[in-house]
């Protein structure tokens, strides 16, 4: 039976019979990696099109672990908060929320942690902006998730009401000079 694998007839030559299937392998190899570099290439783009996406969407992004500590945040989020990045991201935070909010915001937050059923919650809080000089309102929308090799998670969507209402000053302004 070993015989006929490697000897097929007369002058079949056992050593060139491994070179086919050497060579066979080889190219079937170089297939597989050509298709991963392809697959690669197209994570990475994937990945590029994500980042620039959350760094530039409009409303703030934090990710938020289960004690509370800031892991990711976007710049919309930064720049709503008026402090630098390294100082946001490591930071609880509820260091961020107006002493007047702190209560509520525990609250909320242990129930957004700990209730599989109460997802897409969202609060209203005082929140402490530009090195907590001042003081903005803000919507918060809370999503829970869970994530291999972080457990659960909750993410944050912020929208700056101060914002909105300085715009909408802004706009009512312009209309009334307009009359």
């Amino acid at each position: 039976m070993v015989e006929g694998l490697f000897f097929d007839g007369p002058g079949t030559e056992p050593a060139g019979m491994l070179m086919h299937e050497l060579l066979i392998h080889k190219i079937e190899l170089e297939a597989q990696l050509i298709e991963l570099q392809n697959n690669n290439a197209f994570v990475e783009q994937i990945r590029d099109q994500y980042v620039d996406f959350y760094e530039t969407a409009s409303a703030g992004l934090i990710t938020v672990d289960a004690r509370g500590m800031i892991t990711e945040v976007n710049k919309t989020a930064i720049e709503s908060l008026g402090i630098s990045k390294e100082k946001v991201v490591g930071a609880l935070f509820s260091r961020f929320v107006a002493s007047g909010d702190q209560n509520r915001w525990s609250l909320f937050f242990e129930r957004a942690l700990y209730d599989k059923e109460n997802n897409g919650e969202s609060i209203i809080l005082a929140l402490n902006v530009r090195s907590f000089h001042h003081t903005g309102v803000f919507h918060i929308d809370c999503q829970r998730k869970y994530v291999v090799g972080m457990g659960v998670i909750v993410r944050l969507t912020l929208t700056d009401f101060s914002k909105i209402k300085r715009a909408e000053a802004e706009m009512l302004d312009r209309l009334a000079q307009q009359e």
